[in-house]
């Protein structure tokens, strides 16, 4: 998946954030989604994405999932992966 390149910018710097704010020891690149149609997301998974909105990024992490909503510049879901 190629991100363009606006949101290759921003999602450097959060996940810059992400490593100081909530787990420092993520050495991890994550895989990034842009939520482009959030009805998908919540049909894939209503109980995991029930708060997801188009424009959050999620950040997938190999112990952990992370979305952030750049418009409110703020977390909506860290969560373990089993």
């Amino acid at each position: 998946m190629v991100e363009p390149q606006s949101v290759k910018v921003g999602t450097d710097k959060i996940k810059e954030d992400i490593k100081n704010w909530v787990v420092n020891n993520i050495s991890d690149t994550p895989s990034i989604i842009e939520v482009l149609d959030a009805e998908q997301f919540k049909a894939a998974n209503p109980a995991l994405y029930v708060q997801v909105q188009e424009g959050d990024l999620t950040f997938i992490y190999p112990d952990k999932l992370v979305i952030f909503r750049p418009s409110d510049h703020k977390f909506v879901l860290i969560t373990p992966l089993n």
